[in-house]
């Protein structure tokens, strides 16, 4: 408190200076009302930049916590058109009772932590592994649509390939109708694909939409994929080969997720056995 003290007296001046100025504001503030009103006015505008300031930063802090809380009901919603669409499903097939059976699929929500799109074999590394739940052959998808199978999994992480791969062959539909094809990659475009095998007596139009067919333990039926952009005769003229414009922008690619089917192993099982006959 002396150094304090000492430092006052020995800087006298300046500090008679500093409470004469301050005094001096004081008394234009007061009896002034215009330079009141123009002081309060700054000082709310500052406040108000600072708050907004400071509550941007809030909102891109919480950010992360409020995709992850779409995510989940994305995840949700999904779900329940899937349910939908397989109760539908069994009710379109004449005398069938158990319309009110529970879907066999759950959904298990992962981040892509690797993504590749540039070359030739691409595949995507998700943050989930078998200590989720989650096995090779498991299909995968993204709010948009179709985004591949399982391939590998190791404890925390899975290998996915995706559509985007030349070894990945997908069993679709047209939407409405029963004729189906398979969905490869050609490798020309990261948002195009073609869909192949398609009978040459259908009516394939520009903007049809292609879902999964069902006809695998993989994906349910009427998962989207895209829509038929253009379509021309396969090589033997006894088949049309459409090119699809894929639903899933693969580039921005952040939120999957993995379909758990609880009658796989059951499904696939009965299918290698009768292979074997």
């Amino acid at each position: 408190m002396r150094k304090f003290l000492d430092f006052l007296i020995e800087r006298r001046h300046w500090t008679l200076l500093l409470l004469l100025l301050s005094f001096s504001g004081v008394l234009m503030f007061y009896n002034t009302p215009y330079r009141r009103a123009v002081f309060v006015g700054s000082a709310n505008t500052v406040v108000g930049r600072i708050s907004s300031a400071v509550g941007s930063i809030s909102s891109h802090m919480n950010l992360k916590e409020t995709n992850q809380v779409l995510a989940v009901r994305n995840g949700i919603l999904e779900k329940q058109v899937i349910d939908l669409q397989s109760q539908l499903n069994r009710q379109q097939v004449p005398h069938h009772v158990d319309s009110m059976e529970i879907s066999p699929y759950r959904f298990v929500m992962a981040k892509v932590v690797r993504n590749s799109v540039s070359q030739a074999n691409n595949y995507i590394t998700i943050d989930k592994g078998t200590r989720d739940g989650i096995t090779a052959g498991m299909g995968v998808i993204s709010p948009e649509g179709v985004v591949g199978i399982v391939s590998n999994v190791s404890a925390r992480f899975a290998v996915v390939l995706p559509i985007l791969n030349p070894r990945h062959r997908l069993s679709c539909r047209l939407a409405g109708t029963s004729f189906f094809g398979s969905l490869v990659w050609d490798g020309r475009s990261i948002r195009h694909a073609r869909l192949e095998e398609l009978p040459r007596h259908m009516q394939v139009r520009k903007g049809d939409t292609v879902i999964t067919s069902g006809f695998s333990a993989i994906f349910p039926s009427g998962i989207i994929v895209g829509t038929i952009n253009d379509h021309h005769p396969h090589y033997d003229n006894n088949f049309y080969a459409a090119e699809v414009a894929l639903s899933v922008n693969f580039s921005g690619l952040s939120d999957v997720h993995v379909i758990i089917n609880s009658l796989n192993i059951e499904q696939s099982d009965i299918e290698q056995e009768a292979q074997l006959w």
